[in-house]
């Protein structure tokens, strides 16, 4: 999987764009596999970033998960090839009847 990252990778940015003035290399993190948590009192911005960091990563060939009780990052399925698991815009179910179709 690390290789397959690795490659596409190579043909988009190494970089994720945070913002206009700051953007983060990706170079250093591919052999880890980092994993983030973004905490901060509400009104914060965290669902901005979280959304920003979602994006840029999707852009640049990333995998990510993103639990969302509150149904805040479902458009993400309006602009790249993601599944929503779950909640009222879920396409398929939360149950344990329909893991096959998690895995697909």
């Amino acid at each position: 999987m690390l290789q397959y990252f690795k490659k596409k990778l190579t043909r988009r940015r190494r970089r994720l764009q945070v913002a206009s003035f700051f953007s983060v290399p990706l170079e250093p993190y591919l052999a880890t596999g980092e994993r983030d948590a973004v905490i901060a009192s509400s009104g914060m911005g965290k669902s901005y970033l979280t959304g920003v960091l979602a994006e840029e990563t999707l852009e640049n060939g990333g995998i990510l998960c993103v639990i969302d009780p509150e149904g805040e990052y479902f458009t993400l399925s309006e602009y790249y090839p993601v599944i929503v698991v779950g909640g009222d815009h879920g396409m398929v179910p939360l149950v344990e009847e329909a893991i096959d179709l998690y895995v697909e």
